[in-house]
């Protein structure tokens, strides 16, 4: 069974997104979803930065807020903790690692660090009795804020926001973890979805930083760049699935063996189809280019980009699995339920689960919300075999991910059971002898 590992709540932004929010009365910038959400806010640290906000008329980014609220609460004498299951770990902001040498060797974070302090320091004008920390101790700060944040994210994976969670921030990483972080508000849980033995230490499970949905170097590189370290798990050691998620379909007609063009042997290793060098230049073109195109619709995803991308690899014979693939698959899926382009979408999602399905770990949240997404769809467009199927394989993974009496479970997939349940008695009913 799963089990709860941890709960804890720091310092994160009050920024939500969604219905019926309220303006803070003083600055007429941040949003509450009630008056006991606001008070929290205020307390948590708002009071800080709302004179700040009102002067300058913007709310600052996440970073910014979090590193504002961390220096108020050390200058006032907080050496705040959490308390990590029932043996009583306690995690101190300054138990954190600074990464202070590698701060001072990235540009772009130098900069950042730069302009959030600038902010800071604006804001702290309307607060004389807390004094900004000197260059060194900024950097000391910002360098524990950057490695240890996590991403708020609702049940569909949309980012709302971040926060600092101490208790959460001694997990370390691997692309196949033995747990998973999942958020109710701006609370974390932490869910084993592997079986962890009880002598186990606390700190030496496992969680993913990053999408494993990618290949290792890729993986590694964005570690690298983020978190300051070189993976050393199982899966980027041996590179599993490095060579599927970059292969193609050997283009001889009536082969379907996956070739594998890194290690530039260019035959097939089941037709003995060769293939020339203006081949593989053409496939690095096309991968260079949708792997930009990756990036844009991270953030927007078009179903014409989409499409135009997928239709450039299948000319050049990417494979349905291959990593970019995958990743249009999944952009365009969005981007069609947004216009309402059902069965487009559906077809998108059907192609998406098998790369899912073959790379994703078994219990993985992406997994299963994938699953859920289909089901919920497949329902609506009247798929009712395709519905039950989707919907038994999601509530597998997401009773362990997520767990049968979260808050997400109750209000995503126990609806949709009980309503696929009724309406196929009803058919029952509605066909038994009278």
């Amino acid at each position: 069974m799963s089990a709860l590992l941890g709960a804890s709540r720091e310092e994160s932004s009050d920024e939500n997104h969604g219905h019926h929010l309220s303006r803070c009365s003083g600055c007429h910038l941040v949003r509450y979803c009630d008056r006991d959400c606001q008070k929290k806010g205020w307390f948590d640290g708002h009071k800080y930065e709302c004179k700040g906000f009102k002067t300058h008329r913007e709310v600052a980014g996440s970073f910014t807020r979090i590193l504002l609220r961390i220096i108020v609460k050390l200058q006032n004498g907080n050496d705040y903790y959490d308390e990590i299951t029932h043996k009583k770990i306690r995690r101190r902001f300054k138990d954190l690692v600074s990464h202070y040498s590698d701060l001072k060797c990235h540009a772009r974070r130098m900069e950042q660090v730069e302009v959030m302090g600038k902010v800071v320091e604006s804001i702290l004008k309307f607060h004389p009795e807390i004094k900004m920390p000197n260059q060194s101790e900024l950097l000391g700060i910002c360098g524990r804020i950057f490695v240890n944040t996590f991403s708020i994210t609702d049940h569909e994976c949309h980012t709302l926001g971040a926060g600092l969670y101490l208790g959460a921030s001694i997990f370390d990483h691997s692309c196949d973890p033995m747990a998973v972080a999942n958020f109710e508000g701006t609370t974390i849980y932490l869910r084993n979805i592997k079986g962890i033995p009880k002598s186990m230490p606390i700190e030496k499970v496992t969680i993913c930083y990053k999408d494993p949905l990618r290949p290792s170097w890729i993986r590694k590189e964005l570690l690298k760049r983020h978190y300051y370290f070189e993976c050393q798990c199982e899966r980027c050691t041996s590179q599993l699935d490095d060579k599927s998620m970059c292969a193609i379909v050997c283009p001889n007609k009536g082969c379907n063996n996956e070739v594998y063009l890194e290690d530039k042997k260019f035959q097939c290793t089941k037709c003995g189809h060769k293939l020339d060098n203006e081949f593989y230049e053409k496939f690095k073109e096309i991968e260079e280019f949708c792997s930009e195109k990756a990036e844009e619709i991270a953030e927007t995803a078009y179903v014409d980009v989409c499409d135009v991308c997928m239709r450039v690899m299948k000319n050049v014979h990417f494979s349905d699995t291959h990593w970019l693939m995958l990743e249009m698959l999944s952009g365009g899926f969005d981007a069609c339920v947004e216009l309402k382009l059902w069965e487009k979408a559906y077809n998108y999602g059907l192609l998406y689960l098998v790369g899912v399905k073959r790379y994703m770990p078994e219990n993985w949240p992406g997994r299963g919300l994938s699953l859920l997404r289909m089901a919920k769809l497949s329902w609506f467009m009247e798929k009712e075999a395709e519905a039950k199927t989707f919907i038994a394989e999601a509530k597998v993974i997401l009773d362990i991910s997520h767990g049968p009496n979260s808050r997400f479970f109750l209000q995503n997939v126990v609806p949709l059971i009980r309503e696929i349940a009724l309406c196929t008695e009803f058919r029952r009913a509605m066909n038994a002898p009278r």
